[in-house]
């Protein structure tokens, strides 16, 4: 769980050994815009639920950035599911798309951590490994990351690779 405990602390800052899920892979994607991001999403997407045969219901999208302002919701069209704010009762193929801040205390089998982007290095350290720590842990089973190189460089160097 190498991604998420480097930003794991206890409330007097001090470095804590995550007792997170047992991830079965961990994957990071490097994009230079939000086209290339939401292509690459939805090629993974498509992977999991078309190719893996995963449940769309066992699937979540987090983003830091609000759903209003996200490129995730405008860029989806064409795939054989739906990136929705809210699930639908009875619905097969819509992915939750949720902001880390909304999904925090929850958890999900495949998790995509989307738009971590130049826009996140303007937040304090603190504020970026906080939402670091609530995005990457919430995988139950498969995490994704996708990530401008600037913030995976980061998250490198706090990894100590």
């Amino acid at each position: 769980f190498d991604l998420v405990n480097p930003f794991y602390r206890n409330n007097q800052g001090e470095p804590m050994l995550s007792k997170g899920p047992e991830l079965n892979d961990v994957e990071t994607f490097s994009y230079r815009n939000d086209e290339d991001m939401c292509r690459s999403l939805m090629k993974t997407l498509r992977k999991w639920i078309v190719d893996e045969k995963i449940p769309a219901s066992e699937v979540v999208v987090l983003t830091p950035k609000s759903l209003d302002r996200s490129a995730l919701m405008k860029n989806a069209a064409g795939a054989p599911f739906s990136l929705v704010r809210d699930h639908s009762a009875g619905a097969r193929n819509e992915v939750l798309c949720s902001t880390i801040h909304s999904f925090k205390g929850l958890e999900q089998k495949f998790v995509a951590v989307a738009e971590l982007d130049e826009e996140l290095l303007k937040f304090s350290q603190v504020d970026r490994q906080n939402r670091f720590y609530v995005g990457f842990s919430r995988a139950k089973h498969h995490l994704a990351v996708f990530a401008t190189a600037n913030v995976l460089e980061e998250l490198k160097e706090a990894r100590g690779c």
